[in-house]
């Protein structure tokens, strides 16, 4: 196996000088190597498609997939010790752009931090230290910020996709019982993790193993119930409370589907179960457009009522929602605000200072990238936010590719290639073909003319896959092109009616998009 490189402990202080910014305040003190981030070196994070990442942001640099892999095969992986490898060198371009965002928006805390609490003295540990469950989409709100690949009910409701199917089978948890004792911490995410029958099962396993992991559960708190009541009395459960709002009508126009008098009272119930050293009660908050003007009543709340910690997740899509991706104009009127509260009743705030101060930070830093007359250049979200014009965007994609692909994917399909553009994180920007664009009422691009556009924007590149089978019937096959090169690749599609499709896709990365290039033809079996 190879190792990645390693910087021994004597020169993590000239690391932390050469990686400047990105390294502020760090104490790698029990850290046997330098590394950007400590994540695929002690965690494993296993999303509802059965794809093991690093974390829960890095979509793109996979680990490993259980419908194929062992957790064992995952952990010991070509593709993990490459992203250790990107990371050991401060190299972030294998799927960890959002935490350079961060870096580079000013922020001083980049998600990356979260795996500074784990010691580290060998370049791979044997066992992961900590798991993170995001194993189903069982959830049973509709919040506005959310999806389908998130929320089955957002999925059958709102954008009527069939339901996700089960992918962690018998085998996976036989294996996993031989990892659970290694681990020093346990988090479960969801959807909704009292819903989800595989993260209750992990959680069941979890009470038949000494010595216990730390254990930690984000809830939308919508649920309690005797089993639920059981098993936080007899686990170390800590609760991660998800909330968007902290009055009725905020909160219940964000969570559609919840109702804030019952969420409030099982936060009690939460409370009355956390002591303060092995279960806690934290909240989680995604600040947006529709709850900036109540954030610091939030945080009020939180320092009167015990809640320990707000941890703040920054909002990039739907672009509608972003307070990052407002115009100029917009976000100087929100920090302005901001400050306005600030000067009136930030003065209270203590345990929770120190977030209320990053959250402005990071929107004043926002703000003077967008006053600067290089910001556009220095914007990462600038071609999400831009809609006009069409053909100019179009354009620009192509001089990207390299022509010689389009037009021998056209040549293939003797039809259009259709351009799909994505963010580091795989969620659409936007669709084009020659002359227009194609992601719109009326106008079918691959089985995605039964959306609006604005619904499809910010979308995870799944997204497309689902609109494909419900076009094309179900999939025959999927994977490389047999006998191309690694960025090419293919699935197929059967429908009733006996007609095979054939879709091909070329995809080209750079460090802030992904562009896929698409087309498809149809014969008759």
């Amino acid at each position: 196996m190879t190792e990645h490189p390693v910087h021994l402990r004597p020169k993590l202080a000239s690391a932390a000088e050469e990686h400047g910014a990105f390294d502020l305040g760090r104490d790698l003190s029990d850290k046997a190597f330098y590394s950007a981030c400590y994540a695929p070196v002690v965690s494993m994070y296993f999303d509802q498609f059965g794809k093991v990442r690093a974390c829960c942001q890095n979509t793109a640099g996979l680990l490993g997939d259980i419908g194929t892999q062992s957790i064992h095969e995952i952990w010991h992986s070509a593709e993990a010790q490459r992203l250790r490898s990107h990371l050991a060198r401060r190299d972030m371009s294998n799927g960890c752009g959002f935490c350079q965002w961060q870096v580079d928006e000013g922020g001083t805390s980049p998600f990356a931090r979260e795996f500074d609490r784990h010691a580290v003295d060998e370049v791979l540990p044997r066992w992961p230290t900590q798991m993170e469950f995001s194993m189903t989409n069982s959830c049973n709100l509709q919040c506005v910020m959310c999806n389908g690949d998130w929320s089955s009910s957002i999925r059958a409701h709102r954008e009527h996709r069939p339901a996700l199917p089960q992918v962690y089978g018998d085998s996976f948890f036989q294996e996993l019982a031989e990892f659970l004792p290694h681990l020093k911490y346990a988090n479960f995410l969801g959807g909704e993790p009292f819903l989800g029958a595989e993260p209750m099962r992990v959680l069941q396993m979890l009470l038949d193993v000494p010595p216990r992991a730390q254990i930690s559960v984000t809830t939308n708190a919508t649920q309690w119930s005797d089993r639920i009541e059981r098993m936080c009395n007899e686990l170390p459960i800590s609760f991660v409370v998800s909330i968007d709002g902290i009055t009725k009508e905020t909160y219940e126009s964000i969570r559609v589907g919840a109702n804030f008098d019952v969420v409030m009272r099982n936060i009690e119930r939460f409370g009355a179960l956390t002591d303060g050293s092995s279960r806690h009660l934290t909240f989680a908050h995604c600040l947006m457009r529709p709850n900036w003007h109540e954030f610091i009543d939030l945080l009020l709340f939180a320092e009167d009522h015990g809640i320990e910690s707000v941890g703040v997740n920054s909002v990039l899509f739907p672009r509608h929602l972003s307070l990052y991706q407002m115009a100029e104009l917009e976000l100087r009127e929100v920090v302005a605000t901001l400050e306005r509260q600030d000067a009136e009743r930030g003065g209270r705030l203590v345990r929770m200072r120190g977030v209320w101060e990053e959250q402005i930070t990071a929107l004043r830093n926002r703000l003077r990238i967008l006053q600067t007359a290089a910001g556009a250049a220095l914007d990462p979200w600038a071609d999400a936010r831009s809609l006009d014009p069409w053909e100019d965007e179009f354009a620009r994609a192509l001089r990207k590719a390299d022509s010689g692909e389009a037009e021998e994917l056209r040549g293939w399909s003797g039809g259009t290639v259709f351009t799909v553009r994505c963010d580091i994180g795989w969620r659409l920007i936007d669709g084009q073909k020659v002359d227009r664009p194609i992601i719109e009422v009326d106008d079918a691009f691959l089985g995605l003319s039964r959306l609006r556009r604005e619904q499809v924007i910010g979308q995870p590149m799944s997204f497309v896959l689902d609109a494909l089978q419900l076009t094309f019937g179900a999939v025959m096959e999927a994977g490389p092109l047999p006998g191309a090169r690694p960025n090419r690749l293919r699935a197929l599609f059967e429908a009733a009616d006996g007609e095979t499709t054939e879709v091909r896709e070329i995809l080209l990365e750079d460090d802030d998009e992904v562009l896929v290039l698409l087309s498809h033809r149809t014969t008759t079996l």
